[in-house]
């Protein structure tokens, strides 16, 4: 991931190089390549003291995100399990690949391994279903998460919703009475604090919502767009967003939701997009154009890939 500054952003220069890894985390961009520059390589890059590298590393590091190997550099961490169960996938994904050769070589229909796969005799037993607790900044968007997990999941597993301030309530205990613990990517650290390696927490990727893409697809050249974040680290993250998927709109303003300058924000641009934590903020403001949240959504291939096979296998665990 190539990490950019810009000044004209409403936060400081070490927090822009700290949201631009956090939420590269959450949306799964390091999931191939994890080693970061070095402190004198970034600050050369960036041209920014080392020192503002420094800082923002050291605050990663804090939030148990990134580490430091000797004589290697420094890394994002990753949960051992999640890294095991894509590991697993991969085997299977190349075993497989070399089986539909050997049939294309030996002239056999591929799908008659669809059929024999369909004709596998389903359990005796009735599956336990799987308590999985969803851990996030806001129960809305919780519930928008579990929902597009569903499609995947089906209705079998349990799902409970806590935004972190509930979780932080939760005794160790009943904790690690779960099954699963869903979270955001850059937040799992915080969910290991507290139940250790009792209960597998893995984090799908967070990738901006269809309806998010097609809003900022559909802006008129030339549009003049107002952003608000709650997060100063998330800062960054959006305003690249925004660039990416609305390539024609003209000036991008930010700000933070405790900004003085909401209001004037809201009568001076053409539309006004806020996060998802912002919601009730963005309501306030009166006069407001055009006005739409910049949501996320999990990733299908994660879902698909890595939590599936991953309930699958907690599954088979419960049930012995």
């Amino acid at each position: 991931m190539k990490i950019t500054i810009d000044k004209t952003l409403p936060v400081s220069i070490s927090v822009q190089i700290e949201g631009a890894v956090e939420f590269g985390i959450m949306a799964g961009t390091y999931r191939e390549n994890n080693q970061l520059p070095t402190v004198r390589a970034l600050s050369s890059e960036l041209g920014v003291a080392p020192m503002t590298v420094t800082k923002a590393y050291k605050s990663l590091k804090e939030k148990g995100l990134l580490e430091s190997v000797t004589g290697r550099g420094t890394f994002v961490v990753r949960d051992p399990r999640e890294l095991k169960h894509q590991n697993r996938l991969e085997i299977l994904r190349r075993e497989f690949l070399a089986l539909l050769e050997k049939a294309r070589v030996l002239e056999v229909d591929p799908a008659l391994f669809i059929g024999m796969f369909n004709q596998r005799e389903a359990p005796a037993d009735a599956p336990v279903p799987l308590r999985i607790l969803m851990v996030g900044n806001s129960r809305r968007i919780n519930e928008s998460y579990i929902r597009r997990i569903r499609d995947f999941l089906g209705r079998e597993p349990r799902f409970d919703n806590m935004d972190f301030s509930q979780f932080n309530l939760l005794t160790d205990k009943k904790a690690r009475n779960y099954n699963l613990i869903l979270t955001i990517p850059h937040c799992m650290a915080r969910i290991r604090l507290k139940v250790g390696e009792a209960v597998p927490v893995m984090a799908p990727y967070l990738i901006p919502s269809k309806e998010t893409r097609e809003s900022l697809a559909a802006l008129p050249p030339g549009t003049t767009v107002g952003a608000i974040s709650h997060f100063a680290s998330f800062v960054p993250a959006m305003a690249e967003g925004i660039r990416r998927f609305a390539p024609q709109a003209g000036t991008i303003r930010m700000e933070l939701a405790n900004s003085p300058k909401l209001q004037e924000l809201a009568d001076s641009t053409d539309v006004l997009i806020y996060s998802t934590s912002c919601l009730e903020t963005a309501r306030a403001l009166t006069g407001v154009r055009v006005i739409f949240e910049y949501a996320h959504t999990p990733e299908t291939r994660y879902l698909r890939e890595i939590l599936v096979p991953a309930v699958q296998h907690i599954q088979k665990e419960v049930q012995i």
